[in-house]
This record gives C-alpha cells, structure tokens and sequence, in this order.
C-alpha cells in the first residue's frame, strides 16, 4: 500500500494544476485545445493499460495515471501561456518552498534524535501527531515570514 500511496501523492498535485488549468482555458474558449490535450492524456493511459499493468499490475496503472496527468498539465500550461503572457518566477515559486522544507525537515530530524533520547514518551500516535505540528507550524512560519518580504 505504501507504494500506491507514494505514487497518488505524486499525481495528485498535477491533477489539481492540470484540471485548473483546463478550467481556465476553456473559460477562454479553448476547449478543443482541452479536448485533444484530454485525448492525447487519455491515450497515455490506455498505452499504459495495454502494455504495463500485464507486468506491473497496479503500479502500471497508476505510473500511467501519473504519466497521464504530467503530460495533460504541462500542455496545459503551454498552452496557457501561449494564450495569456504570465510572468513565473521559479525563485518564489518552487526554490523558496523547496528550502523551506529541507529546513522543515531538517529541524524535524534534529528534533527526533532529542526525542528519542527520552524514554517515558507517550504512544506513537502522539508523537505523530507532535511532529507533524512541529513540520507544519515551522513550514508555515518560514513561508510567512520570507515570501511577505
């Protein structure tokens, strides 16, 4: 199960940008470039059915489905920006969070060794639930803090 978790939690991030991304352009009357870059997503899955999930099983599919909505945002994307001039500033977008999160991480790893160090700890739901308030609040606060800036 872990596996076909790994592999949802990848696709879901491109199906929700490729799906906005649909929505947006066919808002802008664009719905046969939609249309095919739906068909041609749709025809990355069906090659996947037909040749992958025979050796892969499960797996097939979803690396299929994540091929699929991979393929359907990035043209997307393409065509949106051929159709409307936005400015992405990798920067802000992606390198910031990227660092905020090792930092997150790191903290949290760091944290976990100290933890560990004790031996009267509660149970293991609550040390998820511990780090997992830990992660968030210092994400959040290293996002709050540098994009307000």
């Amino acid at each position: 199960a872990g596996n076909y978790i790994l592999i949802l939690g990848w696709i879901c991030p491109f199906m929700y940008l490729g799906t906005t991304m649909a929505s947006i352009l066919n808002g802008l009357g664009k719905t046969v470039t939609t249309f095919l870059q739906n068909l041609c997503g749709l025809t990355i899955r069906i090659v996947f059915i037909w040749f992958c999930i025979p050796h892969l099983g499960m797996t097939g599919y979803l690396l299929g489905l994540l091929a699929s909505q991979l393929t359907v945002a990035f043209l997307s994307l393409f065509s949106l920006s051929r159709t409307v001039h936005f400015a992405f500033h990798i920067k802000s977008a992606l390198l910031l969070p990227v660092r905020f999160l090792l930092i997150a991480v790191l903290l949290l790893q760091a944290l976990d060794r100290i933890w560990n160090s004790f031996t009267f700890l509660p149970s293991d739901f609550f040390l998820l639930f511990v780090r997992g308030l830990i992660f968030t609040g210092c994400y959040g606060l290293l996002t709050f803090y540098f994009i307000r800036e």
